[in-house]
């Protein structure tokens, strides 16, 4: 790590390294949250997924999952973090 004339610090590679470290713990450390019409809020695992899928998004962080049965959800979601929204069905993505 240095200081060049311009008053810049450089850290040579260490910043592509610290960038690899960050999407890999994004993807290493993701959860899962599941949806199903019949679902009860607000548990959203597997065995006991939550019932809105709006639900699931709120509980999410950056690189979480959000995977939803096929149904008909009467929903406006809000998604202001960068995930996966995705169907349980991937023969029925829709």
């Amino acid at each position: 790590m240095s200081v060049n004339s311009n008053g810049y610090l450089h850290l040579g590679g260490n910043i592509r390294n610290i960038y690899i470290l960050l999407v890999l713990q994004t993807f290493l450390f993701s959860t899962n949250y599941y949806v199903e019409t019949t679902g009860i809020d607000p548990s959203c695992s597997q065995s006991d997924p939550c019932g809105h899928i709006q639900t699931a998004i709120n509980l999410t962080s950056n690189g979480d999952v959000v995977i939803v049965s096929g149904g008909t959800y009467l929903e406006n979601l809000l998604i202001e973090t960068g995930i996966t929204l995705k169907s349980l069905d991937a023969a029925d993505p829709a």
